[in-house]
């Protein structure tokens, strides 16, 4: 059989098996110059008959490789002059886009490349016509996709390969390894640009393309890169039902803040299989994030094992995201570290009390605060009401003689718990209490030095209690604009 017949074939079968191309469509099609994309460009004309296809090509210039780049342009554009295509080319300064984004130049460059595509493909739709996005990557692109996410460390998804057919992306020579590629532009007579930072072995993917999947052939499986195509695209297929299963647990288990902030993942999820578990997380990191790359199967797992792990663990994620554990799930939020000025804010809001309650008749005091005021009323009475209240409590007046202040939490705070001292740290007493950690930081404490007397709307401290045999007591009251319902009020 002709080789030329045996490639377009090949290739042919693979694009009605994926239903790549429907009669009458505009390809809008990716050309570097190099082998991958001047034998899809080839092809493509190939076909043109058959198909009934308009060819555009669209060309990036990324402003990196100087005098190269110009002729990779200009070979480009003359190519498509002698065969009718429309060429389209577009310049970009990578260097100073990745630097711009904090992104490495090869990400830049995808995403631009992808953005000159787009932007010519919407245009071309404007005609009332289908529009495809062509792109080149092949055989040795899957293999080396799948080896690098494998070795990264990742879940069933990372292993699905790349899709022959995504959206409006088509990959029609995804059916053909570097060998074929070549064989057939030495066959067809066509020439072909060489990129020679392609070559280094600087970047991971180059060293898996030029030695490590070479040295699999030479002296493992000669069809190796077959067989990772094969293995991708079973994976696929069983991702594909897994993902089924994972997105019912996914409405079951998932809901989302009113702000669209926070993303809060139920306890209950931890009742499915575990692979649902990691694929729900895993769908869940990608809408807090808004996208996957750079999350490993290392971070859904640390996830996931907080389900097991008691509150307050955290997992910090890529794209300044963490996980927290909370008492009903974990939920996943952007960090905002708080400014200089804010952190001088929360401490300005810290009140010290002036009075001293030692030999006082029945009056009131006030404290003004930000969020509310705290009122103290020395009562001198036999019949004191000592029925527990979030919002109010009846304190022993010897305790209240100290320097107090209203305050936030501090390092080194601690309650005493018992009759017999026993001291405990507010930060424990805090996880008892089963208070979230983001409320922690904004509640209000009556304190004297670093012993917490009272943590407002929760529990006081066991000195300050007082009996029914007491004579004298000082009612302390808190009215503010969070203040919860009163159980007995």
């Amino acid at each position: 059989m002709d080789k030329l017949y045996e490639i377009r074939k090949k290739t042919a079968d693979y694009i009605k098996r994926n239903n790549m191309i429907d009669y009458g469509d505009v390809i809008v099609t990716g050309v570097s110059g190099g082998a991958d994309s001047m034998c899809l460009l080839s092809l493509l004309l190939d076909f043109r008959n058959v198909w009934n296809i308009d060819i555009t090509v669209v060309h990036v210039h990324h402003g990196i490789r100087g005098q190269a780049a110009d002729d990779d342009m200009e070979y480009v554009k003359q190519f498509c002059r002698l065969k009718g295509i429309e060429f389209e080319g577009f310049y970009f300064d990578i260097p100073a886009i990745a630097l711009e984004k904090r992104m490495s130049q090869e990400e830049a460059g995808r995403i631009k490349r992808y953005e000159a595509l787009n932007q010519v493909c919407e245009r071309k739709k404007l005609s009332g016509r289908k529009c495809k996005i062509a792109v080149a990557h092949n055989m040795d692109d899957n293999s080396e996709t799948f080896l690098f996410n494998l070795f990264r460390g990742t879940g069933i998804k990372g292993l699905e390969g790349i899709k022959p057919a995504r959206d409006n992306i088509i990959r029609p020579v995804m059916c053909l390894d570097r060998g074929a590629i070549l064989e057939y532009l030495a066959e067809s007579k066509t020439e072909y640009r060489t990129d020679e930072t392609n070559l280094e072995t600087a970047y991971t993917r180059n060293k898996i393309r030029l030695k490590l999947l070479p040295y699999i052939e030479e002296n493992i499986n000669e069809r190796a890169k077959s067989n990772i195509n094969r293995t991708a695209a079973m994976l696929s297929e069983i991702n594909s039902y897994m993902e089924k299963q994972a997105l019912k647990a996914y409405n079951k288990n998932i809901n989302t803040d009113r702000d669209k902030k926070n993303i809060n993942i139920s306890d209950k999820l931890w009742r499915e299989d575990k692979i649902i578990v990691r694929m729900v997380i895993r769908m869940a990191v990608e809408g807090a994030a808004g996208r996957l790359k750079d999350i490993t199967s290392k971070h859904i797992e640390s996830i996931a094992e907080l389900g097991n792990n008691h509150v307050s663990r955290m997992v910090d994620l890529p794209y300044n995201l963490k996980a927290e554990r909370t008492y009903k799930g974990i939920t996943l939020k952007r960090v905002n570290k708080l400014k200089k000025e804010e952190e001088q804010n929360k401490e300005s809001e810290d009140t010290e009390i002036g009075f001293c309650l030692d030999g006082l008749s029945e009056e009131s005091y006030k404290v003004n605060m930000s969020e509310g005021t705290l009122t103290f009323t020395v009562e001198k009475n036999t019949s004191l009401d000592l029925s527990e209240k979030g919002y109010t409590k009846l304190m022993n007046c010897d305790i209240l003689k100290s320097k107090l202040s209203v305050r936030h939490r501090r390092s080194g705070d601690y309650m005493v718990i018992d009759s017999d001292g026993r001291k405990k740290k507010l930060k424990d007493m805090l996880i008892d209490l089963k208070i979230p950690r983001e409320e922690r930081e904004r509640l209000w404490l009556l304190a004297a030095g670093q012993e917490i007397l009272w943590i407002v709307g929760y529990r006081m401290s066991e000195r300050c209690k007082v009996d029914k045999s007491a004579s004298m007591a000082c009612r302390v009251t808190f009215v503010g604009k969070r203040q919860r319902m009163e159980k007995n009020e």
